[in-house]
């Protein structure tokens, strides 16, 4: 059996390794605001962790759980850039229309995004 001194710095080694990995993983996220845009964002920080602030979500796995779904976001709108690099501005236009929404800064789930990307996509495929 291990000295007491030992058990307890093994445990405080381990709450000081979760606090630093909860700190990591709380300015990844913040680093995904400009990225993703305040609309999806603010959304996705609502809708899966209810709060405003990454700082204020206090478990590990949700936060992990946020940022992997804001690295989700980052790439349905790099495909939605690569879409519109086919199609041209102009085809979103009634594709947000259709989805009730005035521009793409309007989406604030990955739902929304992942229609609006399959809808774009669909259109670049058929223009060619």
């Amino acid at each position: 059996m291990a000295p007491p001194g030992r058990t307890l710095q093994a445990n405080g080694a381990n709450t000081h390794n979760v606090g630093s990995q909860t700190a990591s993983l709380v300015k990844e996220i913040e680093s995904m605001a400009e990225l993703l845009g305040r609309g999806l964002y603010r959304g996705l920080l609502r809708d899966m962790a209810r709060v405003w602030n990454p700082r204020e979500i206090q478990d590990v796995s949700l936060q992990q759980r946020v940022f992997e779904h804001m690295r989700s976001a980052e790439r349905g709108l790099r495909r939605l850039e690569a879409a519109l690099d086919k199609v041209g501005p102009e085809v979103l236009v009634p594709i947000l229309k259709a989805n009730r929404l005035t521009s793409i800064e309007r989406v604030d789930n990955l739902e929304t995004l992942k229609r609006i990307v399959v809808e774009l996509e669909r259109a670049a495929e058929s223009h060619f």
